[in-house]
């Protein structure tokens, strides 16, 4: 009998320590993930094996300014990251020709890092950029980085100086260019005074800045020219809305600064449409017109027997909204398109409408079309099927060990 109480208390014993080891797995942290940069073919990327990059390890915490803090980084050299901080090469990439795209994946623990390709030759280069760990879709997720491009392959003439004399302070002059180094007049843009955490339109009165003037749109003249006076200390953003006929946009926003005696010059480039190709601009906002980050959408075709998903690199083409509601279906043959949202923000009603756009040679020159989400009621959360069952095996396993415990004393007792 002795022997048989003592092979109950032996299981028992096995079952008590696979339950803790099960505990100990169900609350584990795991403070890693993979990422994977892609390197998509386009019409202006076709090197796309054999690039790699320098991973910088900046903080462990989240940045509470990530564009300033991606600003600031960008200003110091490879050999001052270097020297400043811990880092690490990842690649070369690998070309996926069924994807037409290159890869290179990598872990990554818990963190923000910058992202800077190596000076190895490739043109255009990847522009720098921030990865922070876990991102918000998860600790396993891609990253599809902007490119850089090229100087016009001749300089502008600046009338009438040669070499042109430096700006008046307090000036701004944008240049437009072609990327062989036309002038391009008819490129809309407009004027932002960049805030701690904010974007405002430059008010002004003919091209001098005044603070009872009006925002205005700005269009470059035959010299491709916009020079506007009497502006502030700080910085400034050009945004450009809409690109001259022929071309596309490739950088939308243009920074610069305004500081001490001096004014700024600056040469933007548009690149020649490849083809019947554009874009279509959208942001995503609550009834009270605050921008929303979070939605995401899917994009159909309208093809003559209806509808059907639009796909890109074998995948449905997906899009999201960022930190100020914006997103832009980019890189769209012309025809008519449908946008159908598939889920809202947190704290908000899904969208039940579709929305239809057309894409055109016009493509920049409308406004950024709206899509409005209401505000969803309070709802009790359920866990999902995942948590449930894990609960209910902490549940059953707490109780196995109770009862457990309880037999194995009442026999020690008897």
């Amino acid at each position: 009998m002795k022997e048989k109480f003592n092979l109950i208390n032996k299981a028992l014993f096995v079952l008590i320590f696979l339950q803790v080891l099960s505990l100990t797995n169900v609350f584990a942290y795991e403070d890693k993930g993979n990422v994977t940069i892609k390197i998509p073919l386009s019409p202006y990327m076709q090197d796309l094996e054999g690039r790699s990059f320098e991973i910088y390890k900046i903080m462990d915490a989240r940045p509470s300014d990530e564009q300033k803090l991606l600003s600031e980084l960008s200003k110091k050299s490879d050999d001052d990251l270097k020297k400043t901080y811990d880092h690490f090469l990842v690649g070369p990439s690998i070309l996926n020709e069924s994807k037409d795209m290159g890869l290179i994946t990598f872990e990554l623990k818990d963190g923000t890092y910058l992202v800077k390709e190596t000076n190895d030759g490739k043109s255009p280069k990847v522009e720098a950029f921030l990865i922070i760990m876990p991102s918000r879709d998860g600790r396993d997720f891609d990253v599809l980085p902007k490119y850089e491009y090229k100087k016009p392959k001749k300089p502008p003439e600046y009338p009438p100086d040669k070499p042109p004399n430096p700006p008046p302070k307090y000036r701004v002059e944008l240049y437009k260019l072609s990327d062989d180094g036309n002038k391009l007049p008819g490129a809309v843009f407009k004027l932002y005074k960049v805030f701690d955490k904010s974007l405002e339109e430059v008010k002004l009165s003919g091209n001098s800045y005044n603070d009872k003037g009006e925002a205005r749109e700005l269009v470059t003249d035959d010299n491709g020219l916009i020079a506007i006076e009497n502006l502030p200390e700080g910085k400034y953003i050009f945004k450009e809305i809409k690109a001259p006929k022929g071309y596309v946009i490739v950088n939308e926003d243009t920074s610069f600064e305004i500081y001490g005696n001096e004014g700024t010059r600056l040469e933007v480039v548009n690149n020649k449409n490849p083809g019947n190709f554009g874009s279509y601009k959208f942001i995503k906002v609550d009834e009270n017109n605050n921008p929303l980050e979070g939605a995401y959408f899917k994009v159909l075709k309208v093809t003559e027997d209806g509808e059907e998903p639009l796909l890109v690199n074998g995948k449905e083409y997906v899009l999201k909204s960022d930190a100020n509601g914006n997103f832009t279906a980019e890189n769209l043959a012309f025809g008519d398109y449908i946008l159908w949202e598939t889920m809202a923000p947190e704290g908000y009603i899904i969208s039940s409408n579709k929305i239809n756009f057309t894409v055109d040679e016009n493509y920049f020159e409308e406004a950024k079309k709206a899509i409005i989400n209401k505000k969803d009621k309070p709802r009790v959360k359920i866990p999902k099927t995942g948590d449930i069952t894990q609960i209910v095996a902490i549940i059953s396993g707490s109780i196995l060990i109770a009862m457990g415990c309880v037999f194995i004393f009442s026999k020690e007792k008897s």
